[in-house]
């Protein structure tokens, strides 16, 4: 009986599963990797991981070299901008069931469903089950978990690791079981190892520990035994990052990279974080939010405190970072949901059914918030294909062994695209923002040109002589100088560069529809062609060569 009873309560988070993987197959196509640039080079650090496996024993007997060249042949990778444990997980399905982008988005929906899950546990420790499925339901369909449910991006397997790690955290805290410990600590090191972010842990472990007045649990043996082997886990490698990698962070840290960047503690940032609250979870959550928050703060304070504890770990985490932005706050929306649903229960008067109706209402009115933008994009999230077709096209016409050079802000899904394609991997792709300048993830960032004239770029791609150059129509997101530079020489070069063919887009993105791609073949060959490259890494501030 008991088991039965078990098998019945976990029957509403199950529904609210099954809904969440039917609305993301009705408006999730899948097409070829985009997302903000970065899901390109998630995908691609995935496939490197399977080449590497599948290259064993000679990728591990020289792990650097190996790398080194594989990103010369493929330059399009995640290695120490983001941690490695995703790129793992993603590299050892590629490896079982092959080099394809459905492959990673299935990973980024096992670990939606397991922050779903988590997240559903710690909502019904200390609340009924209405509060727990009406708050994952809310969870699962607010704007940006939803949205980012649906690309290879990290932030979702980070918000699952967080989630989990603060489930096992508080359980250790009511009974003191030690693998619960493990697990909290466990959790938090993949977590780190996953994205940065992950470190919100740290923070909030304080807070946590400071609220519930709990110190002396870190004398216990479980506890020091299990942030022992986390920090194990994790400070080895985030030694090796800052050797590597820490002006990089440090610039992003402080100055940052994007559009939106402002600086290290900016005014600014204090509020904005704040207007990120309908972004995350739309505005009639946001609402019954604010309601929430002022009723479990004067009658529900003690069960609801692990949730305050999020969202101030949250803000002291991220506010003063240069580069704000509403993915690095997902973590907030398991509270804020929580919170919403507190509201509706609050305003309810403990009427359970008039609870469970205005629930229904304000889910279904996320819903409508979080749907009613696809109107703009053919009633489907946001897609693009092209960069395949691309590929298969140099791929039958190509006539020696030269490189390809790809000019356009999706380049990484096209060497994904002739990685696939190629299974020979005899193909190489170099990039322009690699060979003919240079942006610091974009130019905002940081921008430089190594050929300032026209006579200078022509030398610079015959020294490389690439048998095709690929140049998408228009520069969507910005444009640069040496862009501009190139198409035009392509364009008014016939006796250097040939117009081949132009590849559409298939896409409800944007301009995207009215840029195809252009491959122009270089008509004149170098026989003596570089065999050295160098590949500038501004985040690195070095330069890497490989033969």
């Amino acid at each position: 009986m008991m088991l039965r009873e078990r098998m019945m309560e976990h029957i509403p988070l199950i529904a609210v599963l099954a809904v969440l993987a039917l609305l993301h197959a009705a408006f999730s196509p899948i097409a070829e990797p985009f997302k903000c640039g970065d899901e390109t080079r998630h995908t691609m650090t995935g496939v490197f991981v399977r080449d590497a496996i599948a290259d064993l024993p000679a990728s591990a007997s020289d792990a650097r070299g190996y790398a080194t060249r594989y990103y010369f042949q493929y330059p399009c990778l995640g290695i120490i901008i983001w941690p490695p444990f995703f790129y793992a997980v993603e590299g050892v399905a590629m490896y079982i069931f092959g080099i394809e982008y459905w492959v990673g988005r299935v990973c980024i929906y096992l670990f939606g469903i397991m922050a779903f899950i988590y997240a559903y546990r710690l909502f019904r420790k200390n609340h009924d089950t209405l509060t727990a499925t009406a708050s994952v339901a809310l969870l699962g369909m607010a704007p940006l978990v939803f949205e980012y449910c649906a690309y290879i991006m990290l932030e979702v397997p980070t918000l699952a690791l967080v989630v989990g790690s603060i489930y096992h955290f508080e359980r250790y805290l009511d009974h003191q079981r030690r693998h619960d410990a493990f697990f909290a600590c466990l959790l938090a090191a993949l977590a780190a190892l996953t994205r940065f972010d992950g470190i919100v842990l740290f923070p909030f472990i304080l807070l946590r520990l400071g609220f519930t007045q709990n110190w002396r649990l870190l004398k216990r043996g479980p506890v020091l035994l299990s942030i022992a082997f986390a920090l194990l886990l994790t400070v080895p490698y985030y030694l090796f990052t800052w050797n590597v990698y820490g002006a990089g962070i440090e610039h992003s840290v402080t100055s940052g990279t994007g559009y939106n960047k402002t600086s290290w503690l900016s005014p600014r940032n204090f509020w904005l974080y704040i207007t990120y609250v309908p972004v995350l979870v739309g505005w009639c959550a946001t609402a019954f939010c604010i309601v929430g928050i002022i009723y479990s703060l004067v009658v529900d304070r003690v069960k609801s405190g692990v949730y305050f504890c999020i969202l101030a770990a949250v803000y002291i985490m991220f506010v003063p970072l240069a580069e704000p932005g509403p993915q690095h706050a997902i973590y907030w929306v398991p509270a804020l949901a929580f919170f919403a649903v507190r509201g509706v229960v609050a305003l309810a008067r403990g009427r359970k059914l008039l609870a469970g109706i205005a629930c229904g209402f304000m889910i279904f009115g996320t819903a409508y918030e979080t749907f009613s933008p696809l109107k703009q994009s053919q009633g489907k999230m946001l897609y693009i294909s092209g960069t395949g077709k691309a590929a298969q096209w140099v791929l039958q016409h190509a006539k020696t062994d030269r490189p390809m050079c790809y000019e356009g802000q999706l380049n990484g899904a096209f060497i994904l695209a002739m990685r696939q394609q190629d299974g020979t991997r005899s193909k190489r792709i170099i990039r322009a923002d690699k060979l003919l300048y240079s942006v610091y993830s974009d130019p905002m960032g940081g921008y430089e040109e190594y050929a300032k004239t026209d006579q200078e770029m022509l030398e610079l791609l015959h020294r490389y002589d690439p048998e095709f150059v690929l140049v998408e129509q228009d520069e969507i997101f910005w444009a640069t100088n040496a862009g501009k530079r190139l198409r035009h020489i392509l364009a008014t070069h016939s006796d250097e560069y040939r117009l081949e063919t132009t590849i559409p887009f298939e896409t409800n993105y944007g301009n995207y529809a009215k840029s195809p791609i252009l491959i122009y073949r270089k008509l004149r060959e170098n026989p003596q062609r570089m065999s050295i490259l160098e590949i500038p890494i501004m985040a690195l501030r070095d330069k890497l060569q490989a033969k």
